[in-house]
């Protein structure tokens, strides 16, 4: 099943992340450069990919994704960007939160695997999805957002700053996570 993504702004220039992902699907459909650059003057009218938009890289890499996947030489990451992991979800891709990347005005997955690692100290709900949706609802709560997905990179200091003094106070009355 294919979900179509939503990219937040159309002016917003293609991510490092988005033209690795082009490359990507590229090598495993087999394609030369000449084949690469002939698929991308056909579907978008540019001749390179450094000059598509965030929206059309996202679109291309959904169709080319879905000629990768029915060729059977790519596996769909089958994950919202919009729904919190689970351990199953992100251990074939190495770390937490990777999918974050490239989102402009968002945190990044180093500052959301941060944040997330001390929620882990401050926390009292158990490891896993109970944690997950606690630090969902604490970011919610506490800063107005649907869940660290969706949290502005301009807030990011705010909350560091805010599990740290949690943090501290923990420290300070002898209390434990």
């Amino acid at each position: 099943m294919s979900t179509k993504r939503v990219y937040n702004s159309k002016a917003s220039p293609i991510s490092g992340g988005q033209i690795k992902k082009l490359h990507a699907l590229a090598n495993a459909m087999g394609w030369d450069k000449e084949q690469y650059r002939n698929n991308l003057q056909v579907q978008t009218g540019k001749e390179s990919s450094l000059t598509l938009t965030f929206d059309q890289a996202g679109s291309l890499i959904d169709d080319w994704e879905r000629k990768a996947v029915a060729g059977g030489v790519w596996k769909q990451k089958l994950h919202s960007p919009y729904k919190p992991y689970s351990k199953k979800d992100h251990a074939p891709y190495g770390k937490k939160y990777t999918d974050m990347e490239g989102r402009p005005g968002f945190a990044t997955g180093a500052q959301c695997r941060k944040i997330d690692a001390m929620w882990g100290q401050v926390a009292r709900a158990e490891a896993g999805e109970p944690r997950d949706k606690a630090l969902d609802t604490f970011v919610r709560n506490r800063f107005g957002v649907a869940g660290l997905r969706m949290l502005p990179m301009n807030d990011v200091g705010r909350v560091i700053k805010a599990l740290e003094g949690m943090g501290a106070q923990q420290k300070s009355t002898g209390g434990t996570p």
